[in-house]
């Protein structure tokens, strides 16, 4: 039941995925607790998240493919996807919202589905549901408090607790890999180690790098890198640093080197993509 579920607050990221399709309309609304995004026409490639990622519908019609399993979204309907699960996007005529849930701001519905599998995905949105989000476009930027972050996201949160269904079972992700990325979530821009990470949550770094990789389906330093793209991606999105400061701030150790890395993930230079995404923010 939701009264379970506690969530702290909300932070939403989006993964911008290189296509060959047709370029799409969307448009980024940040602030401090949310980064929301509204598409029309979307088309992902097959992809994963580090956060539990939320999608909904509010025109058209809508398909993705979630580890394998396809599931066609129709208007004011929405579906999440956890950690680490594949999935893909597909549509010509819609209008969809992406949010994401990050670990660090909704440690309790992590702990909710930490133990449990998806059963059914689909969630029904109230008329209530659409307004909220129609308030969230409109008030994207707004400076929201936390509590006010807590009210916003709960009702979302609430649907999937609600309306989707588990399966309790033992999760394959072991409590090393959840200690190891509670550490990393929270210092990975201080350019610690695998070893650094291993000793504070005392465990063999072999172990570490074996029950990481198991779990999580990437290395410990690929995820590592990862977690410092996203980081940098939204500074790119919501502030005017430089871009060197970004580098330095995200645990880069050089502007070569985060271009080059920023480049591998996101298919643009750190530089190309604030551009872009400022001249279809202006459209």
């Amino acid at each position: 039941m939701l009264t379970k579920v506690k969530v702290s607050c909300i932070f939403i990221k989006v993964k911008i995925m290189k296509d060959t399709t047709p370029a799409f309309n969307f448009s980024t609304l940040s602030n401090k607790w949310f980064n929301y995004t509204r598409t029309q026409n979307v088309r992902y490639k097959s992809h994963v998240n580090l956060e539990t990622e939320i999608v909904f519908v509010t025109q058209g019609q809508l398909v993705m493919e979630i580890e394998n399993e396809r599931y066609v979204i129709e208007k004011n309907q929405g579906v999440y996807v956890l950690p680490f699960e594949t999935h893909s996007f597909s549509s010509t005529d819609s209008m969809s919202h992406i949010l994401m849930l990050d670990r660090r701001v909704a440690t309790d519905f992590y702990d909710f589905i930490e133990d449990k599998t998806p059963c059914n995905r689909l969630f029904n949105l109230t008329d209530a549901h659409v307004n909220l989000v129609n308030y969230l476009t409109k008030n994207g930027e707004h400076e929201y408090d936390l509590l006010t972050a807590q009210a916003l996201a709960s009702p979302l949160i609430a649907l999937i607790v609600e309306q989707c269904s588990f399966k309790k079972e033992k999760s394959i992700k072991s409590k090393v890999f959840y200690s190891a990325l509670k550490v990393i979530n929270e210092k990975f821009f201080y350019g610690f180690t695998l070893e650094d990470v291993a000793k504070e949550i005392g465990c063999h770094p072999v172990t570490l790098s074996k029950e990481f990789s198991a779990s999580a389906g990437m290395s410990f330093s690929a995820y590592l890198t990862l977690r410092k793209c996203f980081y940098a991606k939204n500074l790119l999105e919501q502030t005017s640093m430089a871009v060197t400061d970004i580098a330095l701030e995200s645990g880069f150790g050089s502007l070569r080197n985060f271009n080059r890395v920023f480049k591998k993930h996101f298919y643009k230079t750190p530089t190309e993509y604030r551009q872009s995404i400022t001249k279809k923010l202006d459209r």
